[in-house]
Formats: C-alpha cells, sequence, structure tokens
C-alpha cells in the first residue's frame, strides 16, 4: 500500500507506531549495553562456614540448604529439591556425587590456591580434599598477609570439599544467564507499554483525522446545498480557525451565487421592454422580413423566460424531504400518457431519495420533452442498490457525438446538426437538469446506446434510514 496514498488517520498511526518502536528499540539498546548487574562478593570467612555446615544448617541467609544434587556438569547444579524463586545473588549450596566440575579456561591458578591455602587455614580442611575454582578478577581486595578472613570472592566461584562418603559439598554463585530477571522484568515492561500505547496511537491518529473528515462532508453538503449550516466552531483553536475560515468562505460563495442569479434574472427581465418594442415595429417591415424577425423575437422571449425559471429554480431554498422516487417518475410518465405522448416505463424498482419534490419533477420533465422533441419517443427505467437509484430516460433520435455530450450540459448551447434550430431549443434544458441534479448529490451522464439513440442516466443517493427493496 502506498502510504502517501493512505486516509491521514492510517498514516498518523503508522508514524505514530514508529515512534513508538523506535522508543522502544533505545529502550532495548540501553538495556543491552549497560554495565551487566553482579552479584554481592561474598567473604571468604561466610564461604568457609558454608563449607563446614551440615545439611540443615543456614550459616547464611543467602545461601540455600544443602540438599543431594545431580552429577557434575556444565553451570549451575542445584538440587531437584531446590525451592525456586531465589535471589538473584544468592549462593547456592548442594551436594553432588562424582568428581567436582573442572576448571574453566580463565582459571586464575594462584588465586585458586590462595584460596585453597586460606579455607584450609580457617577450617582445617586438607587442601587436596578442596577443589577452587576462580576466575581471573573473581578474588576481590587480596589480604595483607595474616588476614585471610577478609578475601572477599566475585560472582562465578566454585568451590568444593570432599566428603567421607565420596560425595562433594559445593558452594557456588550462581552467573545467572541472559536474559536473566532484571532483563525479563524489562522487556515484560516494555511489552506491556507497547500494548498500553497502541490503542493510544490510533486514537491519537482518530483525533487527527477526525476534523478533516468533518471539513470534507462539509465541502460535499455546501457543493449539495450552498445554504446548509455553518460548521460548528468547536475543538482546538487551529480547528476553530480553520471552521471559521470555512464559514466565511460558504457565506461569500452564497453570496457571489446569488448575486449572479439575481444579475442575470434584472438583465433577462430588461430585455423584455426593448423586445415589446420591437414586436410593434414588425408592421414597418417587408412581409418576409416581419416573418424572420418575428421568429427571432419569439426565440428571444423564450430563451429569457427559460434564462428566468433557470435562475428563480437556482435561487429558491430547496426542501429536503423524503420522496417516494417510482410514484414521482410515474406520475409524470402518466401525464404524458394522458396526452398521448409515447412515453413508457418499462423498469421500476421501489427506491426513496431526499430533496425537493418540485425540482424533481421537473428536471425529469425536461428530460422527456428533450427525448420526445429529439428521439421521437422515451422510454425510463429505475434501478437502485443498497446507496444510490438510477434513472435511465432512453430515446431513438440520432444521440450526440461523444465529444460534445460534455458541451451539451453547458449553458446556452445548441448542438445543431443533431439538435438543430428547427425544434426551438434555449440550450438550457439539459443544464437545468444537470443543476437540479447535482444540487441533489447526484451525478448525471449521457452516452449513446450501441442500437441507437441517446441515454441518459440520473443518479441519485438513496435516503438514509429507508430500507433496500
Amino acid at each position: 500500500m502506498n502510504i502517501r496514498a493512505a486516509p491521514i488517520a492510517v498514516r498518523s498511526f503508522v508514524l505514530a507506531l514508529a515512534a513508538l518502536v523506535l522508543a522502544q528499540a533505545i529502550g532495548l539498546a540501553l538495556m543491552l549495553m549497560r554495565p551487566p548487574i553482579r552479584n554481592a562478593p561474598l567473604p571468604l570467612s561466610v564461604a568457609a562456614r558454608l563449607l563446614e555446615a551440615g545439611p540443615g544448617d543456614t550459616a547464611n541467609a543467602n545461601a540455600t540448604s544443602p540438599r543431594p544434587a545431580p552429577g557434575p556438569g556444565p553451570g549451575p547444579r542445584p538440587g531437584p529439591d531446590e525451592s525456586p524463586g531465589a535471589p538473584r545473588n544468592e549462593v547456592r549450596v548442594s551436594t553432588v556425587t562424582g568428581p567436582p566440575r573442572a576448571a574453566p579456561p580463565d582459571q586464575d591458578a594462584a588465586a585458586a590456591d590462595q584460596v585453597r591455602r586460606a579455607l584450609a587455614a580457617m577450617t582445617g580442611i586438607a587442601t587436596d580434599t578442596l577443589s577452587v575454582h576462580v576466575r581471573r578478577g573473581n578474588v576481590l581486595a587480596p589480604p595483607p598477609e595474616g588476614e585471610v578472613a577478609t578475601l572477599m570472592l566475585g560472582e562465578g566461584f566454585y568451590l568444593a570439599r570432599a566428603l567421607p562418603d565420596g560425595r562433594w559439598r559445593v558452594v557456588e554463585s550462581v552467573v545467572e544467564p541472559f536474559p536473566n530477571a532484571f532483563h525479563r522484568q524489562v522487556l515484560w515492561l516494555l511489552a506491556l507499554g507497547a500494548l498500553l500505547l497502541l490503542p493510544l496511537a490510533w486514537l491519537f491518529a482518530r483525533a487527527i483525522a477526525r476534523p478533516i473528515q468533518r471539513f470534507a462532508a462539509a465541502a460535499q453538503r455546501v457543493g449539495v446545498d450552498p445554504q446548509t449550516p455553518p460548521l460548528p466552531l468547536q475543538g482546538p483553536a487551529e480547528i476553530r480557525h480553520a471552521a471559521e475560515s470555512f464559514n466565511l468562505m460558504q457565506s461569500r460563495v452564497l453570496r457571489l451565487l446569488e448575486e449572479r442569479n439575481e444579475m442575470i434574472a434584472a438583465i433577462a427581465h430588461d430585455l423584455r421592454t426593448p423586445l415589446a418594442r420591437l414586436s410593434f415595429r414588425l408592421a414597418e417591415l417587408p412581409e418576409p422580413a416581419q416573418r424572420r424577425a418575428a421568429a427571432d423575437i419569439d426565440e428571444m422571449t423564450t430563451m429569457i423566460a427559460r434564462t428566468l425559471d433557470f435562475c428563480r429554480g437556482r435561487a429558491q431554498s430547496q426542501q429536503r424531504d423524503p420522496i417516494d422516487f417510482r410514484l414521482l417518475v410515474e406520475s409524470v410518465v402518466d401525464d404524458y400518457a394522458d396526452i398521448g405522448a409515447p412515453v413508457a416505463l418499462t423498469a421500476s424498482d421501489a427506491a426513496v431519495v431526499r430533496g425537493d419534490a418540485v425540482a424533481l419533477r421537473r428536471a425529469i420533465g425536461n428530460l422527456v420533452d428533450n427525448a420526445l422533441k429529439y428521439g421521437q419517443r422515451a422510454r425510463l427505467g429505475i434501478a437502485s442498490d443498497a446507496e444510490h437509484v438510477r434513472l435511465l430516460v432512453d430515446d431513438d433520435g440520432p444521440g450526440i457525438p461523444a465529444q460534445d455530450q460534455a458541451r451539451a450540459l453547458r449553458p446556452f448551447t445548441r448542438l445543431e446538426g443533431s439538435r438543430g434550430r428547427e425544434t426551438g431549443g434555449t440550450g438550457l434544458g439539459l443544464t437545468v437538469v444537470r443543476a437540479t441534479v447535482l444540487d441533489h448529490g447526484g451525478v448525471m451522464s449521457l452516452e449513446n446506446r450501441a442500437e441507437g439513440g441517446l441515454r441518459v442516466q440520473v443518479q441519485l443517493p438513496r435516503a438514509e434510514g429507508y430500507a433496500s427493496p
């Protein structure tokens, strides 16, 4: 999906999600790059007491009681009944069978020998029954000569003492591998934070997009009805300012439309007076010229009357009431059938639209008039779906060339040839229909039928709250 073409709510959510991922990545990086958490160092005197204590003795609060355990092997070897949840920096004491653990690659032999001799001096245990593994740096603060009791052991040491029954009593510092308890806690907190922030990010994106959606809906309503109520001035300061500017633009557009219609109506009205004077002077002209001048005056009078009707229709405040569109079309067809006009309704779906019944009736009548005038007959059909209602008006005329169809919808446009001057058209019929359709939120299109003739399609939105047939 092209993110640039996505809705603004989706784009805002993606940006918020990217910021959240970046923040989580920074948190993970800080966790991984920070210095490792070390176990507290253990005094050698405490380790000596743990090696001497028998089963059940608790010489140190941080140490577990010795229990039988599996044989030696790499890593910590707690007993099978070891209680879970022990402190991270605890020193484990266990009893194992078999030889003690092998020395690690980074064994500090000198420090191990020093610790072995110090343990033997403090406990009286023979050095050959002691196995000591300390890594480089495990022995902290080497004591002065004669003060071996103050020796400190860092994490990762391993002390073992041979027992008379062939087993080994082990005191070892547990080094928790990655991820340790701290890492797991941080990961859980990051995951919980992401779950809590995702809904907030979506709400944030929707809050940004909602005012823009309101503006789009308001612009669409103004396109249908310039007299729609203005936007409410609410929300943040920027939104209120934008709504105020939009309302000001709407009022200006409405005023310009009213001034345009008033100007055109005034010009058309004022032209009636000189046309009336010209009509009185026709008697002074020769007979052939008199007939031609009278025809021109009649045509101008008709155009002025149609222009006035067009301007009055656009200037009137249109009603927006639910209308049974099928009954409206049937009534128009019946009126023409009563006078013997070849008009028929070939298909009829039940549908309800919202609008001005008078304006829609006039538009349907104009379409039928055009079909009869240029195509000898009119066949109407109504089709509907869940969202729209379509009116089809077909005739048997010559149609309109594809390159001229857009021009045919412009005011005062008369297409010579297929729609000639002998028909007496003013070029406002389709324009009035198109203006009415647009005012009702619909669209109008022209197309030439394959079997001949013109098809005019009018699509209107179905009224909300009325079920589809």
